[in-house]
């Protein structure tokens, strides 16, 4: 086994390419826990400070404007990467086109989010400020081009910087607000400046990187043929973000303000997790790629053994912060958050589905069979506003944390249903007894197999 892992990490060692694909992954994974675990603990602080009804004036105008914000990106990034890394010679072509094109969809999005908040909350001038406020971070994030070219080239570690120091800024500033009494317009305006300063330094770290800006230039066949591909994963966003967020948008709409800070008080807590399939999927996928080309045997244990140890990790973990509930929310937030903590109990098992099917969906990718991703992800928004619009009235805000956990389970049948009709995966790889190793495994699975 030793001389097994010296040999794997000694053609590590050897190849430069891989050096640098882990240093630029281990640049992206330091940053995402910085964000988690400063931006946690300014934003419970600064939740205490606002008190629930501000905190949900903030948080609804940022749920609202997180409807239309995929429109800032097109969906085009991986296309985008995917096409500099083939076509260096287009680099500039790309660029140029990828941030009109991102120009032209900010400026579509915040047009979509004030006419639509004016029409949701016309008696409401506050909030429309705080919604435009938010949606001109859109502008400034169009920008972001430049971190395309950075993927292309692997050096995300520029990225990471930009927005390190943003970050830092506008962390500063506020807990500046906080000490100083400030109200909560100066923490609205933090997000633009957030954004504003991570456009600044983009610009500085591609230019000092030999960037040119004034090479960059836009086509139209460049921008047709990027939005014919693009489009269905602009739709995926789209539907993600409206599956997530619908929540607190009709719970705003139909309840109050306060309402909506006790909500996204628990949201903010129980989706902390969610990053870690992604990040346990992006070690896992090879495996399944690997033990796929090895026969079907093997790849549905593999499958099997994934699951199964989801399944042994976020249970537990979901009952955990159930039963602690009372606990965790009111020694973070104060005593002014009290309906927090049974939102909290019920919310956190919504991310219970995602954690046990998330291997379903890299099976789609490992078949072949996409162009179902688009039909599944039609349900999650669907079900979303469909159940809040239902749930809400008669349950207040516990309603929108019944239709989330509801939501979640029926997108993980929706999508398992599709993936076993097609292929019959998940229903095999289910059986207990199609395989006698337990799910205490080693993921990595039995190299003797």
């Amino acid at each position: 086994m030793m001389h097994r892992l010296r040999h794997i990490f000694g053609r590590v060692s050897a190849s430069l390419s891989i050096q640098k694909i882990l240093f630029n992954v281990s640049w992206k994974l330091a940053d995402t826990a910085v964000r988690m675990v400063v931006g946690l603990v300014v934003g419970v602080w600064q939740a205490r400070y606002l008190g629930p009804e501000q905190y949900g004036l903030l948080s609804y105008a940022g749920a609202f404007v997180a409807l239309f914000s995929a429109l800032g990106s097109m969906g085009l990034d991986a296309i985008v990467v995917r096409d500099m890394v083939k076509k260096p010679e287009a680099t500039s072509n790309l660029l140029g086109t990828a941030f009109v094109l991102r120009v032209l969809g900010s400026g579509l999005a915040l047009a979509l989010s004030v006419t639509s908040v004016i029409f949701v909350r016309p008696n409401d001038p506050e909030v429309m400020v705080y919604v435009l406020i938010s949606a001109g971070c859109l502008v400034f994030q169009s920008v972001e081009a430049i971190d395309l070219y950075f993927q292309a080239h692997v050096v995300s570690k520029y990225t990471v910087w930009a927005k390190g120091i943003a970050f830092g800024i506008s962390t500063l500033l506020r807990v500046v607000f906080i000490l100083t009494n400030q109200g909560t317009m100066a923490f609205a305006l933090v997000a633009l400046v957030d954004a504003f300063f991570c456009a600044v330094f983009m610009i500085f770290f591609y230019r000092r990187g030999g960037g040119v800006l004034s090479r960059w230039y836009a086509s139209l066949s460049c921008s047709l043929g990027l939005l014919r591909e693009s489009w269905p994963l602009l739709f995926g966003t789209v539907a993600s973000l409206i599956n997530t967020r619908i929540g607190q948008v009709l719970i705003g709409s139909l309840l109050d303000d306060r309402a909506v800070g006790n909500y996204s008080a628990a949201a903010r807590i129980s989706e902390l997790w969610l990053v870690l399939p992604g990040v346990i999927g992006a070690s896992v996928y090879p495996s399944i790629v690997e033990a796929k080309k090895r026969g079907e045997a093997v790849y549905r244990k593999r499958l099997y053994q994934v699951f199964w140890a989801m399944a042994a990790f976020s249970i537990p973990v979901a009952a955990l912060v159930s039963v602690s509930s009372g606990l965790i929310a009111s020694t973070l937030y104060g005593e002014r958050f009290s309906d927090t903590a049974p939102i909290l109990a019920i919310h956190i098992w919504s991310g219970v589905p995602y954690f046990l099917t998330f291997v379903f969906a890299q099976v789609f990718m490992i078949e072949g069979i996409t162009s179902l991703v688009v039909v599944s992800s039609l349900v999650g928004p669907l079900a979303s506003f469909v159940l809040c619009y239902l749930l809400i009235p008669p349950l207040g805000v516990f309603g929108a944390a019944w239709a989330m956990l509801a939501t979640s389970i029926v997108v993980a049948l929706w999508g398992t249903l599709l993936l076993t009709v097609r292929t019959g995966i998940p229903f095999q790889t289910l059986q207990w007894g199609r395989y006698r190793r337990r799910a205490t495994d080693s993921l990595a699975g039995d190299d003797s197999q």
